[in-house]
């Protein structure tokens, strides 16, 4: 290239498939069909195209990919052969060129080479250097002529110092600079506005400042009123919590053998204290109107439960909605209590309005909404609606096996039902195995003078009977593990 380049012949197609070597081993450059005169050389003889791209692209310089052809002189060629050479040490193209031609032209021009090095460690820095010399954008960066490239290539070989020098930091910043005018000028928009802002805010602050002064004043007195709103709030919720846990201990199994009509008393005296020292807070009197209601529940008084579930369903759903889960879970209780007083059909339909609202809004999983399904079904089989009763009764212990485990005691609970309803649609054999397994686990969970205990041994025991084995029933509250107050 450098006999060519002194006789004012520029090659514009350097690529590997115009290289051939001979079998001496010496490189042969073919195929000068796009030649054409250095600037100033007699162009008379030689054939050339103008006015449109010529030559190969992903090995064509900058101002080749431009089409500037008044530009292309002899550094051109120096260009294609960095191409070249950037490929036999990494095996790739110094940017994308595989893409559309748009892409490819554009990375040609603007898109700086990866550097070789990040690509094979065995490139040093020097070799690194000869490399991005030949692919400088700009010709007069590159190597002016083969000959320069080549002796350049010789020092290296020979570990002598190199001509070419890596691009100094002002460079670096003023070519950073050229590429990204827009960027900066924008930025330098933004500065000169900040500026102005931070002029602007001085002045306000002094205002502000003043402001503050005034403002910090109102902020001490509201904090106040917050700080006594809090102290209200927190108040309300402890005496609230004291007032749940009591109500809620108010039930047989806690009972400790107390009078039934003290427990009554109790709950009248609660639901008094709700009607004269809670009327400004309908949110908490709800919320205690229902405690009261599920005591009473408790107890076996359903009608008084009916009535405060009734005033806390109705104070609630004002504040919350119908569909708040509060509410909906009191509404689980009112149909327990209704079912429990006898009131069969009402219960039904209110558990007909709870379930699938629970369904909806907790899911099928939550415990809540697997104890609203499971008092349907209890209603279900008074009714001796028993086909959907005990699908959906099985559905429930399936779930709750799965969610809570087998030996959690709303399982136990489910599971105690089913085997009651077994025995009243005469499946005696389905429904012992199920009665036996619940009386053990209760036994093993809770001992024998939990209430849940003594119900499953008189289901059992009653199940022994409908058997006619008379002497199995009559043997059972009298085993060894039974508590001795218990069979007396």
């Amino acid at each position: 290239m450098q006999y060519a380049h002194q006789r004012g012949v520029i090659h514009r197609d350097l690529k590997p498939s115009n290289i051939r070597v001979d079998a001496s081993g010496s490189p042969r450059i073919l195929d000068f069909g796009l030649a054409k005169p250095a600037p100033g050389k007699d162009a008379s003889s030689l054939v050339t195209l103008t006015g449109q791209f010529v030559g190969s692209l992903a090995w064509a310089s900058p101002e080749q990919a431009r089409s500037d052809h008044e530009n292309i002189d002899v550094r051109s060629d120096i260009y294609s052969l960095g191409v070249m050479f950037y490929q036999l040490l990494t095996g790739r193209y110094p940017y994308d060129v595989e893409g559309g031609i748009r892409q490819a032209l554009d990375n040609i021009v603007n898109a700086p080479p990866e550097r070789p090095s990040t690509t094979s460690p065995l490139i040093d820095t020097e070799l690194e250097t000869i490399l991005l010399r030949c692919l400088a954008k700009e010709p007069e960066r590159r190597y002016q002529s083969a000959g320069e490239l080549a002796r350049d290539i010789r020092h290296y070989l020979a570990g002598e110092p190199i001509a070419a020098r890596r691009d100094s930091a002002w460079y670096m910043v003023r070519k950073t600079l050229r590429r990204y005018q827009l960027v900066i000028a924008a930025a330098s928009v933004v500065l000169v506005l900040s500026i102005v802002l931070g002029i602007t805010m001085t002045v306000l602050y002094g205002r502000a400042t003043r402001a503050e002064a005034a403002a910090e004043q109102r902020f001490h007195e509201a904090d106040d009123a917050r700080r006594d709103a809090e102290t209200k709030t927190k108040t309300t919720r402890q005496t609230l919590a004291f007032i749940g846990e009591m109500l809620q201990s108010i039930n047989p199994e806690t009972a400790q053998g107390r009078d039934v009509s003290v427990l009554h008393e109790m709950l009248d005296d609660a639901a008094a204290r709700v009607a004269s020292e809670l009327t400004d807070q309908p949110e908490v009197a709800a919320a205690v109107l229902a405690e009261i209601g599920c005591a009473y529940h408790r107890i076996g008084m359903n009608a008084a439960a009916i009535g405060h579930l009734h005033d806390s369903i109705t104070r609630a759903e004002l504040i919350f909605g119908s569909d708040d889960v509060a509410v909906l879970t009191t509404r689980d209780a009112l149909a327990c209590a209704l079912a429990g007083d006898g009131k069969l059909n009402e219960a039904l339909a209110e558990h007909r309005v709870v379930v699938p609202a629970l369904e909806r809004v907790l899911g099928l999983d939550d415990l809540r909404t697997l104890r609203a399904r499971n008092n349907l079904a209890s209603t279900e089989m008074k009714l001796s609606d028993v086909v959907p009763a005990e699908r959906r009764l099985r559905d429930t212990i399936e779930r709750e096996q799965r969610v809570l485990a087998a030996d959690h005691a709303e399982t136990r609970r489910s599971r105690m039902q089913l085997g009651v309803m077994l025995v009243e649609l005469n499946r005696l054999d389905e429904a012992e195995a199920l009665l036996d397994d619940v009386l053990q686990r209760e036994r093993e969970a809770r001992g024998n003078d939990h209430p849940q205990t003594i119900l499953a041994l008189a289901h059992t025991a009653g199940l022994r009977v409908g058997q006619g084995r008379f002497s199995d029933a009559e043997q059972i509250p009298r085993e060894p593990t039974c508590n001795r107050r218990w069979t007396a």
